[in-house]
């Protein structure tokens, strides 16, 4: 779910059943193979605890009242069996049944192929880089993920934006991230709260010129270069 934070109202969408109702029953639409699947469940939702200790155990929301990721979570386990068999998972085939849109998947070791003619590992950056730049333009939903040696081990963001920033007279490749856990971004290098430093008072700068906000729970930026 945290792809659609750069699609406005297309979470909405997805819910045909779009507002509390007593009878506790709520129905989501996804894709299977291209066509509409309307999946129903009612609001029992599993929990940890007793009375007003008792958290759910798996999605949950920061604001008081508010159902929808329950309810969304526990349709989309419906879907595919169950909610071990959601635990991890592929952003971009989750992409394809929950927006029946296409999807393309992309990773840095596509752009290895000596058929490419890329030379480098720089030749390569801004092949991906101009890629980021077209899709960041036509305000395509993007995603990315981290491996084992990441600093968030296998961990998926959402992707916001791919923009060139004005650091100190330096045009930087910059990309903004978001982190589902809304209270720690995790990420600690340049261009971080946690690290502070020119960096940190640069991309402050930076935004302002251009009408960015620099602190939002979740939301972090990055070089791109460090992001390769």
């Amino acid at each position: 779910m945290i792809q659609f934070d750069s699609r406005p109202g297309a979470l909405e969408e997805l819910f045909v059943t779009d507002t509390i109702n007593t009878a506790g029953a709520y129905t989501v639409k996804f894709y299977v193979q291209g066509m509409p699947a309307y999946v129903t469940v009612d609001d029992w939702i599993p929990v940890t605890g007793t009375g007003s200790d008792a958290k759910p155990v798996y999605a949950s929301s920061m604001h008081e009242g508010e159902i929808w990721p329950m309810i969304m979570e526990k349709a989309w386990a419906k879907l595919v069996g169950s909610y071990e068999a959601i635990e991890g998972g592929s952003n971009w085939w989750t992409m394809t049944q929950m927006t029946n849109d296409p999807v393309e998947r992309v990773m840095f070791r596509d752009f290895e192929s000596n058929d490419l003619g890329y030379t480098s590992e720089n030749e390569k950056g801004l092949a991906l880089w101009e890629k980021l730049k077209f899709w960041n333009a036509k305000e395509y939903m993007m995603f990315t993920g981290t491996d084992k040696k990441s600093y968030i081990k296998n961990h998926a963001f959402t992707l916001l934006q791919a923009v060139e920033l004005d650091m100190a007279g330096t045009p930087t490749k910059m990309l903004q991230l978001r982190n589902p856990w809304k209270g720690d971004d995790g990420w600690t290098g340049d261009y971080s709260k946690a690290k502070g430093g020119v960096h940190w008072d640069n991309l402050g700068t930076a935004l302002a010129a251009v009408g960015g906000i620099k602190e939002e729970a979740g939301k972090f930026w990055m070089s791109y270069k460090d992001f390769l």
